[in-house]
């Protein structure tokens, strides 16, 4: 396993602020398919799942996943609470979007249980009803990780 997620961010970031020329940067990078992408970033699932050799490994996969991606959301969450404990643009009420913010975090989360107990319910019972859970809370992380995202990019920076 890699230290760093990903070789190629690493060595863009190094050229951008000149501790490493472009041209020698991307001349050195090797185009290595089995390097780690970061973990909670879309394709790491896909890298994880191509070892995992097992249905014990698939679960592993998914778990760790998921952990990854409620990372990047709660790193999310924070930056947006962050921004809007300041003062906004005139007519705006960040203190009441915060709250709205805080609000709709608190829904989200009920509304994945019950949502992703649909799924377990139709499902049934099986080896596979845990990672169909893992899925279905995967999916709702990506779309919500998408849509903090967009808020942050469109209203906030």
């Amino acid at each position: 396993m890699r230290r760093f997620g990903n070789a190629r961010t690493v060595l863009a970031i190094t050229a951008v602020i000149g501790l490493f020329p472009l041209s020698s940067a991307w001349a050195a990078q090797v185009d290595d398919e089995t390097a780690e992408p970061a973990l909670g970033a879309p394709e790491w699932l896909a890298w994880c799942m191509r070892d995992a050799g097992s249905s014990l490994g698939d679960a592993v996969c998914y778990g760790k996943h998921r952990a990854g991606l409620e990372d990047v959301h709660a790193t999310l969450v924070f930056q947006i609470a962050n921004r809007l404990s300041g003062v906004g643009p005139e007519g705006s009420d960040y203190v009441k979007a915060g709250a709205s913010l805080m609000a709709a975090e608190e829904h989200w989360r009920a509304f994945i249980r019950d949502d992703c107990d649909v799924v377990s319910d139709v499902f049934g019972q099986g080896t596979a009803l845990g990672m169909a859970g893992e899925a279905c809370t995967i999916a709702h992380y990506e779309a919500r990780i998408a849509a903090l995202r967009a808020l942050k990019a469109n209203y906030l920076d």
